[in-house]
């Protein structure tokens, strides 16, 4: 639905106040605003280096890495104690709550190494964990820690250890010097007066703390001395009471754990189902999935790197498996989401439809981006409006992953437009996509939707705003709401308004986190692209589409999937109208009993039966079998009921009858298409049944002169209908002529009865309908007698499809007017 005037304004202003009360809110709320930069990541792997020199060699054939890590005991201490944005502004000045670590690792782990002893093997792998050299920095370039891995000396070395008084003196001598502390404001302590959590290892550990706290933590300085050098050195902050940083229990992430591999399991069993009926199309997701899976290498290449424990190649064959996986998943995500929501909503998916097919400049791509920044700016504004609310009711600590990584790559834009563009189209479309699109088959009123969509923003877990908030009532509230509002959107507008107000929200967050944090120019590259963003959709939303242009972009699978529903209804409507031109009822003749039943293989069928009543005891019988199945078939059915209804009342001759329908039928079908038939008349009066056969099936007579009569066939020569001119036709075809008693039964059928197959390929043939009808009791009627071949025929053939027509009719005879009594012999027959 397009937006009026006002209600463009209206929106419009609610977006532009949102991200104001976001710029507002968000730099006093999230931790992640306390950040400033003062050394970037390049210098402190510079200032890193200076600082490790003499011991760079020991560290000889390692990888370097750095990433920004987070102490959230610190970042908890700090808002709990003094609020949110003064903690902001003490972790940018005063507590080292963010710091550079800067590690020189050994070797990668795929490297295949035997060692002696379990111990050594132990010792191995703490190295390849924690590092050869570790090198910690606050923002502003101060040395926080070091860390070091002695290297082994032989025994002939042993005697150079140092002592105790030598120990001290170069611990002080490295606190001055390549700490920068001015040793005039500590004070020496014992070790027992140093929490353990600070103690380092050594030979030789030393202890001073600072004179003055800072923000009401006590500083200590701890330097571990080796054999002959320092091993390591700390400078703690340790508040008085510590925060301690909720451990989130493994149950809880159970229900994340259960929807994520129900939706998995969903996608799989659905793609399956859809991919066999036609009504998907997989070639949708490969252009997304390309672009997705360039993201998703290059952030999981910078995250891993990051890392710091893997060789260049291990991290790019994790960003390639990675992205091999995203791929996959997004080829599948987009092209049953598609599927799933055509179903239900196709207008949800018309405008991501347009953009996968490349075409970027129309009003329904340029309306979603721009209801998309719309709702990003609803969305964080509500998100921190919710957060400042919180706090001041109870409290709510905001807390950050460690490491980093946005700080930390090399490239912060591209790290953040990759990172975001692979999380967000993933998770949108498996999240509101997807799983909203498949409840909507089932649940319909839009209140059970908006809480669905509470819930599915529980299970997911994520604000895309970087933090989560303790407690975890909170987090599950705040993502419940988020959850709901991007329902909203969904229910609203379309799927590319949400995936576009969650990228754009999310890639927001991360530009105003680097301007924060000092990196001016990958901060005002996020704002370019939001720009450019926002212009092409304003440029686009100018643009129209004709409704041509629309059909023609649409999946494959649409267009077949509409050609076939238009067959189908074509063939309902062929259905019905071949129905018609059955009889509806039965005709009422005295001394007859009559059923008759015609199943379709297909939708119409070509099969044809017919009942005609000639006087008050005169009924005429027909049934047919058109070459083929289908329309045409049925086609030509028709024409031939017209035919012999129009002829069956003016000749008493069956075979004249059937003379002038192959005379016309001959003049107007085409030369592959004949027609099997048996046309008679059954004279209850005159006791007698003339008929004659265009090549059918022989019919099925069953006399009642004895309990053990046998059926016969009973098949008087004749062409199909259509094979041949009149001439050859009159020629060759004869009529019979029978008397009939009470108790007779006569069968005629078409060969969907006699063919139909079993599991294995067998026929069920005549000579099985010729028993089933003489071990029929004389007692049963026609209708029961038809049921019985019929429920046989279908047990026989099983489960499998039927594979031609059937169509049965059966007459018992009752009486006759000549007073023949059942039971009573034939007094003869002709032919």
């Amino acid at each position: 639905m397009k937006l009026l005037p006002k209600q463009t304004f209206l929106f419009a202003l609610l977006g532009v106040l949102g991200f104001a009360v976001f710029g507002v809110v968000a730099p006093r709320l999230y931790p992640v605003f306390g950040v400033r930069l003062e050394v970037a990541r390049e210098d402190a792997v510079h200032r890193a280096t200076e600082i490790a020199g003499r011991w760079l060699p020991e560290a000889k054939g390692s990888t370097v890495s750095a990433a920004l890590a987070v102490d959230r005991e610190q970042l908890g201490y700090l808002q709990t104690s003094f609020g949110h944005p003064r903690a902001n502004e003490l972790a940018r000045d005063s507590i080292p709550a963010f710091t550079w670590k800067v590690k020189w690792t050994n070797a990668s782990f795929w490297e295949q190494t035997y060692y002696s002893s379990e111990e050594e093997a132990l010792q191995a792998m703490a190295s390849k964990l924690g590092g050869q050299l570790t090198v910690s920095l606050d923002t502003h370039g101060r040395l926080i820690a070091l860390s070091r891995r002695e290297a082994k000396k032989g025994p002939e070395n042993e005697a150079a250890v140092l002592d105790s008084l030598s120990a001290l003196g170069l611990a002080r001598d490295f606190l001055t010097h390549v700490a920068s502390v001015n040793l005039s404001d500590l004070v020496p302590v014992l070790s027992t007066d140093v929490p353990k959590s600070v103690l380092g290892r050594g030979r030789h550990v030393f202890a001073w703390k600072e004179k003055r706290p800072v923000a009401g933590e006590t500083v200590f300085h701890v330097v571990a001395v080796g054999r002959e050098d320092v091993v390591r050195y700390n400078r703690s902050y340790v508040p008085a009471k510590p925060f301690q940083v909720p451990k989130r229990s493994s149950r809880e992430s159970i229900p994340q754990l259960i929807w994520i591999l129900t939706l998995i399991i969903l996608v799989i069993v659905l793609a399956v189902r859809r991919l066999r009926a036609d009504q998907m199309d997989l070639a949708m997701g490969i252009g997304p999935a390309v672009v997705i899976g360039i993201a998703t290498v290059v952030s999981t290449y910078t995250a891993v790197r990051l890392a710091g424990s893997s060789s260049q190649f291990e991290v790019l064959v994790s960003a390639i498996f990675a992205a091999l996986f995203n791929v996959a998943a997004i080829v599948f995500l987009v092209a049953v989401t598609d599927s799933v929501a055509r179903d239900v909503w196709p207008e949800k998916v018309t405008s991501l439809t347009i953009l996968l097919k490349g075409r970027v400049m129309n009003r329904h791509v340029g309306r979603s981006l721009l209801l998309g920044f719309g709702w990003a700016g609803i969305a964080l504004g509500s998100i921190s409006l919710f957060d400042l609310l919180y706090t001041q009711v109870g409290r709510a600590v905001f807390l950050m992953g460690s490491p980093y990584t946005l700080f930390s790559a090399e490239m912060p834009f591209v790290l953040a437009l990759t990172g975001t563009l692979a999380l967000v189209v993933t998770s949108e479309l498996a999240y509101r996509g997807f799983a909203l699109s498949l409840l909507r088959r089932f649940v319909r009123r839009v209140g059970w939707l908006l809480a669905a969509g509470f819930v599915i923003g529980v299970l997911n877990g994520s604000t895309m705003t970087s933090t989560w908030m303790h407690p975890h009532s909170g987090e599950l509230l705040r993502t419940g709401l988020y959850g709901l509002l991007l329902a909203a959107v969904l229910l609203r507008h379309d799927l590319l308004a949400v995936i576009v107000a969650v990228f754009v929200q999310s890639l927001a967050f991360s530009g105003a986190a680097l301007l924060s944090a000092g990196l001016a120019t990958s901060g005002w590259e996020v704002a370019a692209l939001l720009a450019g963003l926002a212009l092409l959709g304003a440029f686009a939303v100018r643009r129209d589409v004709p409704e041509e242009d629309l059909v023609k972009l649409e999946p494959s699978y649409v267009h077949r999937l509409a050609e076939r529903e238009r067959i189908r209804r074509e063939l309902e409507i062929a259905r019905h109208v071949q129905q018609t031109f059955l009889p509806k009822e039965t005709p009422q003749v005295r001394g007859l009993d009559v059923a008759s039943r015609c199943v379709p293989a297909a939708e119409v069928g070509g099969d044809y039966y017919d009942l005609i009543k000639l006087g008050p005891s005169r009924l005429g019988v027909v049934i047919g079998d058109v070459s083929g199945k289908g329309i045409g078939a049925a086609f030509y059915m028709t024409l031939t009921k017209g035919f012999l209804r129009a002829f069956a009342r003016q000749f008493d001759s069956p075979k004249d009858v059937l003379v002038r329908v192959n005379e016309l039928f001959y003049e107007n079908a085409e030369r592959t298409r004949f027609i099997s038939m048996i046309y008679g008349i059954f004279d209850v009066e005159k006791g007698e049944f003339a008929f004659a056969r265009a090549g059918h099936n022989p019919l099925l007579l069953r006399h009642t002169s004895s309990a053990e009569a046998e059926p016969m066939p009973v098949a008087p020569k004749g062409l199909a209908l259509g094979l041949t001119g009149t001439e050859l036709f009159e020629r060759v075809t004869e009529e019979s002529r029978m008397r009939i008693f009470p108790g007779d039964v006569f069968v005629l059928y078409t060969d969907g009865f006699t063919e139909a197959m079993d599991s294995a390929e067998n026929e069920f043939g005549e000579a099985r309908l010729s028993e089933l009808l003489r071990g029929a009791s004389q007692d049963l009627s026609a209708e029961q007698i038809l049921d019985l071949i019929y429920g046989e025929v279908q047990r026989f053939s099983g489960p499998g499809p039927q594979h031609d027509d059937m169509t049965l009719i059966v007459v018992k005879v009752l009486g006759t007017g000549d007073g023949a009594e059942p039971g009573r012999e034939p007094a003869g027959e002709g032919n």
